[in-house]
């Protein structure tokens, strides 16, 4: 009989784990982030000692973090050079944590899904980036055309973020997910901790967005300073009130945040 009972409790327990979503309360870091950066700590000390010539194992060693700004392809060429020469020179080793911002997403995300090494990633973006951008017997017209009919985009910078962002990593498109950078996250820590933003934008009208309210977003946890309070990412994109889902979506794939102006993603007050 008491088997019966713990087998019950732990069908109920399934069933609201599957329904129910943890909201923590201010901004506390992921364990797995903090596990995952507690296994970087011996690569990291290593290559810091590296750089600056110390044998000593009583001083206490600097935290490095690596960080990238938007800009679009220009920010994730920019970056993808920073990055080679980081790691031509053991600087990317010796890093904690690396952050990204629009633009500079369109680097560091197919690093992380598609174990890419940078030699490897600078032969795909030489290729994109030396095509025509403006083929446009390759536009995807009926894409375009249904964004227009649902007004989904209204601006001339989410057509041309979309065209763009399809050009650079349209062969990859799918596979970006933070699921993949978790699952990629278990297996080697070759990269820093990545860190992401994005801007939650609830409105058409610009004035009610002002001042921006910002997102944090690992590949883990997704934090809304606006609620001061902490979502597991894997929940990105579903409908939620009272810790429960109201409407329960797949996880957001990462091109949808960070890679089309229009697709920022809706944090509701509703938490």
């Amino acid at each position: 009989m008491n088997k019966f009972f713990v087998l019950i409790l732990a069908i109920i327990s399934n069933i609201n784990s599957i329904f129910c979503v943890t909201i923590t309360p201010g901004h506390k870091i992921s364990p797995k982030e903090t596990l995952y950066i507690k296994n970087r700590k011996p690569l990291t000390q290593a290559a810091i000692r590296n750089i600056i010539k110390i044998k000593e194992k009583n001083i206490k060693l600097p935290k490095i973090a690596l960080c990238f700004s938007g800009g679009g392809y220009r920010s994730m060429i920019s970056c993808a050079g920073f990055l080679d020469a980081a790691e031509e020179k053991d600087l990317l080793p010796a890093a904690t944590c690396i952050t990204a911002l629009s633009g500079s997403t369109w680097l560091l995300i197919p690093l992380l899904t598609l174990n890419f090494t940078m030699e490897n990633f600078k032969q795909y973006l030489e290729k994109a980036v030396n095509n025509n951008f403006f083929d446009f017997n390759k536009l995807d017209t009926d894409t375009i055309y249904k964004s227009f009919k649902n007004k989904d985009q209204n601006k001339l910078i989410d057509f041309w973020g979309s065209i763009l962002s399809g050009h650079l990593l349209g062969d990859y498109d799918q596979k970006l997910t933070f699921k993949s950078i978790r699952k990629n996250l278990k297996s080697q820590n070759y990269y820093p901790f990545p860190i992401f933003s994005c801007v939650i934008a609830n409105s058409k009208d610009p004035k009610d967005n002002l001042p921006y309210n910002w997102m944090e977003i690992s590949p883990y946890d997704t934090y809304a300073k606006i609620l001061d309070s902490t979502i597991s990412t894997k929940y990105l994109g579903n409908i939620f009130k009272n810790g429960s889902i109201k409407t329960k979506n797949p996880e957001l794939p990462c091109n949808n945040i960070f890679y089309q102006s229009n697709k920022r993603t809706n944090f509701k007050n509703e938490l």
